[in-house]
This record gives C-alpha cells, sequence and structure tokens, in this order.
C-alpha cells in the first residue's frame, strides 16, 4: 500500500509537468515556437498519468511499458512532423546558435575555432555576449563535443537544434527516474522541473543540459566502482562546456584523502581515461594545422578572458545593480572563494560517500565569479539529486 506522501508527491509532480506543459504552449502561440508543441504535449500527457497513479496502488509492469512505449512512438511521430516543417536554425541562444554554424563550418572543411561567429549572429540577429569594449563576442569558445554531439543531426538535415536539446533533456529524466526507487519515482520529475526553467533553458538553447546526462553517467560508473568509465564521461562532460571542469579538483582531493581504502590505481585509471575522453574529442582541432593550438585554447578560454560584460548573481548582480568592483578583483575573489571551497571539502572527503559531493562542489564556485548566470547553478541540480541518490544506495538506504 503506497502512503499519502507517495501519492501526494505524484499529484505535486504532475502540477509541475502541467506547468512545464502550459508555458510550452504559451511559447508556441505567443513567440510563434513551434518546435515546443511535441515536448508541450508529452509533458501534459504525462502529467495526467501521474494524477491518475496517485490513485491506484498497483499498476501491471505491461501496462506501464505498453502505454511508455506507445507515448514515445507518438511523440517521436508528432516532433517528426512538427520539425520537418519547423526546420530551421535556432536562434534562442548564441551558443547553440554557434554550434549550428560551427557544424556547417567543420562540414564544408573549416576549422570552426579559427573563423569568426560573426556571420551567423548577423545572419539570424541572435543575442550575443556583449563586450565591454564593444561589440559582441565572436569566437566559438566551448570544447569540441558541443557540436560534435550535434552533427549527425545537422548531417541527416535537422537545424533546429531545440530539438536535440529536448532529447538530452529526456535523458537526463529518463536517467534519473530509472534510478529512483519505484516507489518514490515522481521525485525524478520533481528534481528535474521544480524550476521550470530548467525545461525552458534546455527549450531555449542554453547548451548545459547535454552534459549533464555525461556527468550523470560518470556518478553512475563511479558508484559501480568502475573508475575508469567515471572518468571517461567525466572528460566527455567537459568536452561539453567548461561549467563542470572545477569538479576534477575536487575529485582529486577525494582520490588523494582515499588513497589507504583504494589504492592508486582507481585514481590512475579515473584521471587517464579522463584525460583521453577530453584530448580524443579536442585534439583533432588543437593540432588541425596551421596554427590552430592557439586559436582551440584560446576559444576554450574565451569565456574567461574575454572582456565581457558582467552579468549573474551574487556579485555579478552587485555589478548590475549598485557599483562596478574590478575585475581583477573579482578574479582574485573567486580564486580565493575556490581555495576556500576546497579546503572545506578536504576534511569531509575522506568519507567514501564525499565523492558525490565532489560533482556539484563547483556550483559553489560560481557564487563568486565576474559572469554567474542562472544556468551555471540550475544545471548542477540534477547532480545534487542523483548524488544524494546514490550516497543512499551506497549506505544501503535504497536498493
Amino acid at each position: 500500500m503506497r502512503s499519502w506522501v507517495e501519492r501526494a508527491v505524484d499529484v505535486i509532480a504532475a502540477f509541475l509537468l502541467m506547468a512545464v506543459a502550459f508555458s510550452g504552449a504559451y511559447a508556441v502561440y505567443v513567440n510563434g515556437s513551434m518546435y515546443m508543441a511535441p515536448a508541450a504535449s508529452l509533458m501534459l500527457a504525462l502529467a495526467l498519468a501521474l494524477m491518475v497513479r496517485a490513485f491506484v496502488d498497483d499498476v501491471p509492469r505491461w501496462l506501464i511499458d505498453g502505454l511508455g512505449a506507445a507515448a514515445l512512438a507518438l511523440y517521436l511521430v508528432y516532433a517528426a512532423a512538427v520539425f520537418s516543417v519547423w526546420n530551421r536554425p535556432f536562434a534562442g541562444t548564441d551558443e547553440i546558435l554557434f554550434a549550428y554554424y560551427a557544424d556547417y563550418l567543420l562540414a564544408h572543411g573549416v576549422n570552426p575555432y579559427t573563423a569568426s561567429m560573426a556571420p551567423i549572429i548577423e545572419r539570424y540577429h541572435s543575442l550575443a555576449t556583449p563586450l565591454l569594449t564593444g561589440g559582441f563576442g565572436d569566437r566559438y569558445s566551448y570544447p569540441a563535443l558541443s557540436f560534435l554531439l550535434f552533427m549527425p543531426f545537422y548531417l541527416a538535415g535537422l537545424k533546429n537544434f531545440a530539438a536535440v536539446q529536448l532529447l538530452f533533456l529526456g535523458l537526463t529524466m529518463l536517467i534519473l527516474y530509472r534510478d529512483t526507487p519505484p516507489r518514490w519515482r515522481a521525485l525524478a520529475v520533481l528534481a528535474i522541473l521544480l524550476a521550470p526553467v530548467q525545461f525552458q533553458y534546455a527549450a531555449g538553447g542554453v547548451l548545459d543540459i547535454v552534459w549533464v546526462p555525461l556527468l550523470l553517467l560518470s556518478m553512475r560508473s563511479m558508484e559501480g566502482g568502475r573508475h575508469s568509465v567515471a572518468g571517461l564521461f567525466l572528460g566527455l562532460a567537459d568536452s561539453v562546456k567548461q561549467t563542470p571542469w572545477i569538479a576534477i579538483l575536487y575529485l582529486a582531493i577525494y582520490y588523494i584523502r582515499n588513497r589507504g581504502r583504494l589504492g592508486w590505481r582507481p585514481a590512475a585509471e579515473f584521471f587517464a581515461w579522463w584525460f583521453a575522453a577530453f584530448a580524443a574529442v579536442n585534439a583533432p582541432f588543437a593540432l588541425w594545422p596551421p596554427s590552430s593550438f592557439s586559436a582551440w585554447l584560446s576559444g576554450v578560454l574565451y569565456p574567461a578572458a574575454a572582456p565581457a560584460v558582467s552579468q549573474g548573481f551574487a556579485l555579478a548582480l552587485l555589478n548590475m545593480t549598485t557599483s562596478t568592483l574590478p575585475r581583477g578583483l573579482i578574479t582574485a575573489l573567486t580564486v580565493v572563494w575556490a581555495a576556500a571551497t576546497l579546503a572545506m571539502y578536504w576534511p569531509i572527503s575522506d568519507k567514501p560517500d564525499a565523492v558525490w559531493l565532489a560533482y556539484v562542489m563547483p556550483a559553489l564556485v560560481y557564487f563568486v565569479t565576474w559572469r554567474s548566470l542562472a544556468n551555471y547553478f540550475i544545471a548542477f541540480v540534477p547532480a545534487a539529486y542523483y548524488g544524494v541518490l546514490m550516497m543512499a544506495k551506497m549506505r544501503g538506504e535504497v536498493k
């Protein structure tokens, strides 16, 4: 017999799914964002299913699997119909538009890191990162997997990469749902959609949702003691965006502090595969002659080095509202704060389950940075939920 708390969680999750569905439908009607229609319809269908499930104790597995397969098939048909008509480059953010242009350049034999992104910005009048020196950022400024993951879809003729973003959001939800105990699986919906902005960012072209499932797979492999696979997936996540890069520092501390229990071999396997994955993805572009290493390096470091306008929360929000702190001062404070978080992590890192905190600690660092946009924080919420779940499994609290 399911408790009233479990049933209440189903109802709350259903409400959140409805909220996301309605916001998606609103975007269709107000902005003409037809690509949101399939996801909005699917979310509403799932909401209604969860609402009914709240009143049912036992649902046959064959019925769940059958309805799930039918819903997925109908969704894919619906999505294919919409995107066959609404198939044009999506300009919701500069990063997703840059990914499209990078694929276009690569398909025509041009290294994206050596080309300017200005033509695609001017073509579609997309918003871009404003610079203190005037103008906007026109460099491809993310690691190579950020556009390589889209390449198969580009070659298949898909130009609207928002569809792929929603695919990765679905993959994230599937991982969370699969590993949550059956009685509490509605919590997976809460973890990903408690803030509807998570869906809005994924559908709107913010690329962070692409690396999130890779980070979760790294954590899943770590829980299973597969350190090499965990390193591989973290290297792939780091090859999408720079946001999760700092996690490697906390994981290094974890391996150092647990060397007596684990030995050095798991650490060596983890870091070797992490480096190999990152290098395998990025080396072809870094070594593409002539003089491509400097172009690639300046590209991936561009978010930190470019004279971008300060935006976001905490000190960045202070800069936007009451006063302007020098960038050099904020950079120094960021370094000090990052070192402080490493020092805070050190005393608790000798515990076996401290590894899960290492995956989400970067979110703390971004509280004190020149740019601290919302996606720097909400992208780690699924990882935090998954880390708590992995901790519970490690402690034997759930199976």
